[in-house]
């Protein structure tokens, strides 16, 4: 595999919680279109209309990104996949869990987030929406485990089983990211509303949350 052997050198990576990872991001990947693919704006309009995993992978490909996109995601392109076939017993879901835990496969480090925030105020509430960019480096798994208090091989292995399924599909995926090619393992699915899981963005999210309370006595909004 062509990967980036270099290590993080600014900016202290986030801590990778898999057991949260496993429980909410998985299945939020499994779901739905990852993040990046999508403008932050037009983000839920576009992940309904890209209804089958290959929906999901060609507008990945094709994409033209937006340089005034803050955020790492701009700079993640998929430049080929090679269709592999379908996951056809447990021993071909476990000899793919093991390439994709393989010393030089890729494996991004989420950095801490550009977070962007506006406060609107209505007649008796106050909307905080907060917006998240992500920012990530992209390793290799070899060097993620040296570095203990980034993941855990065992438990990235259980995760992992949760994500790959029996039924499902596979790709060979070519990436480039910020001028270095990686190749990587795609899992793929139509079911549901289609699934498109790529080891390279696991665990990087971004998006949209927005908060709203009413304003009482106590509070105004020309306070300091």
């Amino acid at each position: 595999m062509v990967v980036n052997n270099k290590i993080i050198s600014n900016n202290m990576p986030k801590k990778i919680n898999i057991t949260r990872i496993s429980m909410k991001k998985i299945k939020l990947f499994l779901l739905v279109s990852c993040f990046l693919y999508a403008s932050i704006a037009a983000s839920q309009s576009l992940q309904d209309s890209l209804i089958t995993w290959k929906d999901k992978v060609e507008y990945a490909k094709n994409r033209v990104p937006d340089e005034e996109e803050k955020g790492d995601s701009k700079y993640l392109t998929l430049i080929d996949y090679t269709y592999k076939g379908v996951i056809e017993s447990e021993s071909v879901k476990s000899a793919i869990i093991d390439s994709m835990l393989s010393p030089d496969a890729p494996f991004p480090i989420e950095l801490p987030p550009i977070i962007v925030t506006d406060t609107t105020y209505s007649e008796d509430r106050r909307t905080i929406t907060k917006t998240k960019y992500p920012l990530f480096d992209i390793i290799t798994v070899g060097k993620a485990i040296e570095a203990p208090y980034l993941i855990d091989r065992d438990k990235l292995r259980q995760t992992f089983n949760y994500a790959v399924r029996v039924g499902w599909e596979f790709l060979e995926t070519e990436w480039s990211y910020k001028g270095v090619k990686y190749k990587s393992i795609a899992i793929v699915s139509d079911e549901g509303i289609g699934v498109f899981f790529d080891q390279i963005f696991f665990g990087i999210t971004g998006g949209i949350t927005t908060t709203s309370k009413p304003i009482t006595a106590e509070y105004s909004p020309f306070e300091p």
